[in-house]
């Protein structure tokens, strides 16, 4: 099973990492220390490295608010999209709608929908 780390712990864990590997432990011991797999460090170094707790708090702040914006820019898109739609003219039927109800007036003498107050 899966489980996401807060920012912080990830940079506390970096942090302990990096003064054990400076006492001269191996990386393989570090992650057994930790409890963490070495592919799971080196995620972690890579994606958090030089970071401070205050910095990755930062990060996660950002990311969660550029998320936000971007929902609110694709909402506020569909509605302009759907707003266009709503005001634009449509005075003619299609074509082919015109086609489809030749025959009911050439078999009723008329047009089916016409209201003429009958």
């Amino acid at each position: 099973m899966k489980k996401r780390q807060s920012a912080e712990l990830i940079v506390g864990l970096l942090r302990q990492a990096d003064v054990a590997l400076g006492k001269g432990q191996k990386v393989p011991e570090v992650c057994k220390q930790l409890g963490i797999s070495e592919q799971t460090y080196d995620r972690w170094r890579t994606k958090s490295g030089g970071m401070d707790p205050q910095m990755a708090r930062q990060l996660r702040e950002l990311q969660k608010e550029n998320a936000r914006l971007k929902r609110l820019v694709a909402d506020q898109a569909l509605d302009n999209q759907i707003l266009r739609e709503a005001a634009r003219p449509n005075w003619s039927a299609p074509s082919d709608a015109v086609e489809r109800w030749k025959p009911f007036e050439v078999a009723w003498g008329h047009r089916p929908c016409r209201n003429d107050g009958l």
